[in-house]
């Protein structure tokens, strides 16, 4: 390390730092890096009294937050598609009808990458939203039925 430095490793992450005791800084970055080249990355934090530890990176989400955010979105999303699938004046040659099939089906494919892992509420949720899908094309397909029939 470069005179005045000393490296650290925090507990929480096991992720070494850097202090700078000639300017009373700390950093991620490994001073030895820079010497070979500089980074646009290297962030140096003012220094009080004790080191300060630079900002951790957020913690990972687990699987299970991860599962309720997908089928959140999934969610939001069929219900925008619900609203255009109600509106639908077509048949089913239509490209509007096509393209909202379309997307209802992308809406259950996504669903298709959610895992349970053993989580009930998981599994229950995901299979609401299936059938939520499920009923949403089904009433696009009736609506186009109904509008074939009635031009004939």
């Amino acid at each position: 390390l470069p005179p005045g430095w000393e490296m650290y490793i925090d507990n929480a992450s096991s992720c070494p730092y850097f202090v700078d005791h000639n300017s009373k800084t700390t950093t991620w970055d490994d001073p030895r890096m820079s010497m070979v080249k500089p980074t646009k990355t290297q962030e140096q934090v003012p220094m009080e009294t004790e080191p300060e530890l630079p900002k951790q990176p957020p913690k990972p989400k687990s699987a299970e937050e991860r599962a309720n955010e997908t089928i959140d979105a999934v969610t939001e999303e069929v219900r925008d598609l619900e609203a255009k699938v109600n509106a639908f004046a077509g048949k089913s040659k239509d490209k509007e009808y096509k393209f909202l099939e379309e997307m209802l089906t992308r809406e259950l494919i996504k669903l298709d990458g959610v895992e349970a892992e053993g989580h009930d509420d998981i599994r229950m949720r995901r299979k609401q939203t299936v059938r939520y899908i499920q009923q949403t094309i089904d009433m696009l397909e009736l609506k186009a039925s109904s509008n074939e029939q009635t031009s004939q």
